[in-house]
C-alpha cells in the first residue's frame, strides 16, 4: 500500500509540535553526553537489580548517533516548511498560516477567527486567505514519508 503524502496544512498544524520535539531531542542528547563524562557505573550498588537499569542506560549512551538521525530529520522537515512559507507567501498569508500554527487543535476554529479579527481580517477573509496560502504551499511542499528513513 502506498503511503499518503502529507499536505501543507497538516504540516503547519504539526509545526510547533515538531519544533518542541526537536528541542527535547537536542536537550536529551546534551544531557546524555554530559552523563557519559560524569557517571561511573558500578554493579556493586546496594539494593535490588540495578544491573538491568545500568544496561538500559548504557544502550542509550552507546546509541547517541540515533539522536543525531532524529535531530537531522526534524531539522530538515522544519526548515523545508519554514523556507516554503517564507519564500512564497505574502505577509497576509503568513499571518493566516501563523494563526493556524499557533492554534493547531481541531476545536480551535473560533480562537483562530478571533485572532484573525485582531489582525484586521474578517472570518470570510481569513478563511479565503488561509485557503489560498495552503493552496500555494501544497504546490511546492511535498513531504513523502516513505523518503524519510530512520
Amino acid at each position: 500500500m502506498k503511503e499518503k503524502k502529507e499536505n501543507s496544512k497538516s504540516a503547519v498544524l504539526k509545526w510547533k509540535s515538531w519544533k518542541h520535539k526537536l528541542y527535547l531531542l537536542e536537550q536529551t542528547k546534551r544531557q546524555l553526553q554530559v552523563n557519559i563524562r560524569s557517571t561511573n557505573f558500578s554493579e556493586e550498588l546496594p539494593g535490588g537489580s540495578h544491573v538491568s537499569v545500568f544496561q538500559e542506560y548504557q544502550k542509550l549512551l552507546d546509541n547517541l548517533e540515533v539522536y543525531d538521525q532524529y535531530i537531522q530529520m526534524y531539522q530538515t522537515v522544519i526548515n523545508h516548511l519554514e523556507n516554503c512559507i517564507n519564500v512564497i507567501l505574502d505577509d497576509e498569508e503568513k499571518k493566516a498560516v501563523m494563526i493556524y500554527a499557533n492554534y493547531p487543535r481541531y476545536g480551535d476554529g473560533p480562537i483562530r477567527v478571533d485572532e484573525a479579527a485582531k489582525e484586521g481580517m474578517s472570518q470570510a477573509e481569513f478563511h479565503r486567505i488561509a485557503a489560498e496560502a495552503f493552496k500555494k504551499l501544497d504546490a511546492i511542499y511535498i513531504l513523502d514519508k516513505s523518503l524519510i528513513k530512520l
